[in-house]
């Protein structure tokens, strides 16, 4: 393979070609669409030349002319660039809700410090038992390995 030449694997070419990767096997299958085989991570796999695919790509167009290579590019940069923000968004809108849930575990920390004394104790006294079972508790915590 050359540096210039560019190839697809069957899933790649499903997402540009908005198909199911079934479709794209069965078109490899009949013939409509040629590929080559290269060896990949898990053996032997089959790829799409980028001049295959851009001639699938026009023949899904009625009325279509043939791309040169450039404006092919610009379409498949296009069509990953969109897939792409597809994720961001997705992404974004975690991000959000992770922002959502820290506000509300601020708040509930603010509600319970407000109940605590100036020393930071709780507004009810501890017994002194309840504080050396809370101090023994500690140390077998930072004990362990």
């Amino acid at each position: 393979m050359s540096e210039e030449e560019r190839y697809f694997t069957i899933k790649e070419a499903a997402k540009l070609l908005g198909v199911p990767t079934a479709s794209v096997k069965r078109r490899i299958e009949s013939k409509k669409l040629s590929v080559q085989k290269r060896l990949g991570k898990r053996g032997l796999e089959l790829v799409i030349p980028k001049r295959a695919l851009s001639l699938e790509i026009m023949s899904l167009i009625p009325g279509s002319r043939q791309l040169n290579l450039c404006e092919f590019e610009t379409i498949v940069i296009k069509r990953f660039e969109a897939m792409a923000a597809g994720r961001d968004q997705r992404v974004s809108l975690a991000l959000n809700k992770l922002c959502e849930e820290f506000v509300q575990l601020r708040a509930e920390i603010n509600l319970f410090n407000s109940g605590a004394g100036d020393d930071g104790a709780p507004a009810r006294a501890r017994s002194k038992d309840q504080s050396s079972q809370r101090r023994e508790q500690e140390r077998a915590l930072l004990s362990l390995p």
